[in-house]
């Protein structure tokens, strides 16, 4: 390779190393999109050292900041053992956290763990309410697990789901509306038209 190649690739290599610093001093000043995007970099080892262990850090950083990305993927790292020991309560914990955000992969990764019973965890009627969440607002992969529940539910833990369906989406209604504005706005009364003044007869 010529030695101006070499430089051309030293040059892009210290750039690169550049970003990454500049990413890290985001994070570290408590920017939460700078931590999920470096914790990011260090789980796949893009632009750094693979480093599960900073990963983490990162996400958790992230996810208490209320991040639902961070939250779920942290959860994944509690899952799965990686960069912190495994730990199936500690990972619902944070999906859980994301899944009442709206997370789909969260609640679909909740729905198996209740199912599965991860950690001590089997509820199939509250497996069945995270699926059905999340298949309700079109996720494909949440069909298929739906799919796959209902011939283990029996009409009592169906009946279980359902309600738990019905009840979280009742809240998530009454916590979207705003203090002291009614979810559906008053008539307004009609009011009738005043007549235009008429002008006062000439002598």
């Amino acid at each position: 390779m010529k030695p101006s190649v070499w430089l051309l690739l030293g040059f892009g290599a210290m750039a690169h190393a550049g970003d990454f610093d500049k990413l890290l001093e985001r994070a570290e000043s408590g920017d939460p999109g700078a931590q999920l995007e470096a914790a990011e970099k260090y789980a796949a080892g893009d632009g750094v050292a693979k480093d599960s262990a900073k990963a983490v850090e990162w996400l958790e950083a992230a996810a208490n900041q209320g991040i639902a990305e961070a939250q779920t993927k942290l959860g994944a790292m509690y899952l799965g053992g990686r960069g912190v020991p495994r730990d199936a309560k500690t990972a619902a914990k944070w999906y859980k956290m994301a899944a009442e955000k709206g997370d789909p992969s969260a609640r679909i990764q909740l729905a198996r763990m209740f199912l599965a019973g991860a950690g001590g965890m089997t509820d199939p009627a509250e497996a069945w309410m995270w699926a059905k969440l999340a298949a309700d607002k079109g996720d494909h992969v949440a069909r298929r697990v739906l799919a796959s529940l209902q011939p283990k539910m029996n009409a009592v833990t169906l009946a279980d789901g359902e309600a738990r369906v019905r009840a979280f989406e009742a809240r998530e209604m009454t916590e979207t509306t705003e203090p002291g504005v009614p979810a559906v706005a008053p008539a307004v009364p009609e009011v009738e038209p005043v007549p235009e003044p008429t002008a006062e007869p000439q002598d």
